[in-house]
């Protein structure tokens, strides 16, 4: 093994960069990784989450971790078939508990989240799941002002939705600053839905 390959992730140093700057392909997706098996042998997935468990199984095993590599040179290659817009949440959208899923990973990993990343990371993230599960709802339901309205009646996602939240996730997070990603916000946080849903129904057309 190449030692120019390897960088030695100092977990109270890199944290922020596993969540705000790495690839999604170090986030999620445990077959990307190989773990001690006596060292994580009691970390099982969340059997009530039907996307994001890959997620919450890679966050107990850092917060377990003492020392973890990330290898820069791919062993293998792995093919997800979304290439059309919004075919994972189509996809997931009518799974169990689809709308509790990112709550049941946040509330969980909270304290270790905020302890490393700070309060405004932790918001600009939570403020991250609150779009992609607005667009999803948008997406899939025809009366989706409705429905966003009883997705938000829950406290812990109508406290993460306001603009100083928005500004947060435009800061931190920025695998998502590309243009796309700032006027889905945009829209979303200023609640100009039915512009919103426009936008997308033109953009998708290019893949017809």
């Amino acid at each position: 093994m190449n030692e120019k390959n390897i960088d030695d992730l100092v977990y109270n140093k890199n944290i922020k960069y596993f969540f705000c700057n790495g690839n999604e392909s170090i986030r999620g997706g445990v077959i990307r990784s190989i773990f001690l098996s006596e060292k994580f042998k009691d970390v099982r997935f969340n059997e009530r989450m039907c996307f994001s468990e890959d997620l919450l199984f890679h966050l107990e095993c850092l917060n377990k971790s003492e020392k973890r590599v990330l290898l820069h040179k791919p062993f293998y290659y792995n093919v997800n078939n979304y290439d059309k817009p919004h075919a994972f949440a189509i996809k997931y959208y009518n799974r169990e508990n689809f709308l509790g899923v990112r709550k049941i990973l946040l509330e969980s990993q909270s304290d270790m989240l905020i302890a490393n990343l700070g309060i405004d990371v932790f918001e600009a993230i939570k403020f991250g799941d609150l779009i992609f599960y607005i667009n999803s709802i948008i997406v899939n339901e025809k009366k989706y002002v409705k429905k966003i309205k009883e997705f938000l009646s829950d406290p812990f996602w109508r406290q993460a939705y306001n603009r100083k939240n928005y500004k947060l996730y435009c800061k931190h997070i920025n695998y998502n600053s590309g243009k796309s990603y700032r006027i889905q916000a945009f829209l979303i946080v200023h609640k100009m839905y039915r512009l919103y849903s426009l936008a997308m129904k033109v953009y998708e057309r290019k893949f017809k």
